[in-house]
């Protein structure tokens, strides 16, 4: 049995299928345009697709920030695929296996014809490759172009070390959305930043307080340089309908949390799970005092 008869089982694989093909070949059919000239992006995650202990290097690449979450995105896809593949009997598990490695084999031999004009051999089982063209049109949150010129310029006058640090930076940030129990956790590539606002997609009684709490790595933009910050927001209404809802809005500050160093993956995994019921608690916290139930101290506040 070498197919999948369960459309319930067989939905999970092919999403992280499809997942992992986009994450393996969007990388190497874009060029990195930063700087003055446009070169290939590494290939090195290639490896991945048929060595799990080479799965572990897709967690420290440190290229740049775009290329650090497309690894980070292949490996949640292949752990996903992992996952997906424990319900399928197990000559599936064998053919799909061989399906990547068959895919690896045949990228790889594409890319050494596209970069060093090397003759691809003739066999019927040839995947097409082109660059500009990945085997899968499919472009996650993440993979898109505008993605990537967006985490390019926010780097574009980073030091290499800086574009490390970035990259670590990032993978907390999608390691914290993808773990966290709280479902409206959003990322904004812009910044980076992670967020939960618990009214977003809720009606609110006029009198309620809409808030939001934010986790901002560093900017590296030297105009606006800052460090870790765990930042409150309080939603301003700014225009409104003939009906009296509101069509525009704005954030202004409550309170700030500035960190000295990045900080641990499950303190912001405790900011973020408890946010919903603990922001109306948070917004009264003074300055040097810790918010309830985290490891962030207050140390600054708007003025009133």
């Amino acid at each position: 049995m070498t197919s999948i008869e369960s459309t319930e089982l067989a939905a999970p694989v092919v999403d992280a299928l499809n997942r992992v093909s986009a994450a393996a070949t969007v990388p190497v059919s874009v060029y990195d345009e930063r700087g003055e000239t446009n070169e290939m992006y590494p290939i090195g995650h290639l490896a991945a697709l048929t060595d799990v202990a080479a799965r572990a290097d897709l967690l420290t690449t440190t290229h740049s920030t775009w290329y650090a979450m497309a690894t980070w995105l292949l490996h949640k896809a292949l752990t996903d695929l992992d996952h997906a593949l424990l319900t399928v009997p197990a000559p599936v598990r064998t053919a799909l296996q061989a399906e990547l490695e068959t895919d690896a084999k045949w990228l790889r031999l594409a890319l050494a014809e596209y970069t060093e004009g090397d003759d691809l051999p003739q066999d019927d089982d040839r995947r097409v490759w082109d660059f500009g063209e990945q085997f899968v049109a499919l472009v996650e949150d993440g993979l898109a172009d505008r993605d990537r010129e967006m985490l390019d310029r926010n780097e574009a006058s980073a030091t290499p070390q800086e574009v490390t640090e970035a990259a670590h930076d990032l993978r907390v940030l999608l390691q914290a959305r993808a773990r966290s129990s709280e479902p409206d956790v959003e990322l904004d590539l812009f910044g980076p930043v992670v967020s939960v606002d618990p009214t977003f997609a809720i009606d609110v009684p006029d009198d309620e307080e809409r808030l939001e709490v934010s986790v901002h790595v560093p900017v590296l933009d030297p105009r606006w340089r800052r460090g870790w910050e765990i930042s409150l927001q309080r939603w301003v209404d700014d225009e409104f309908d003939e009906d009296g809802f509101a069509t525009a809005s704005h954030t202004e500050e409550v309170l700030c949390c500035e960190l000295e160093e990045r900080p641990e993956l499950a303190d912001v995994l405790q900011l973020l799970n408890q946010a919903r019921t603990s922001l109306t608690d948070w917004a009264g916290t003074a300055i040097g005092e810790v918010l309830q139930g985290t490891r962030f101290v207050v140390t600054r506040r708007a003025e009133s």
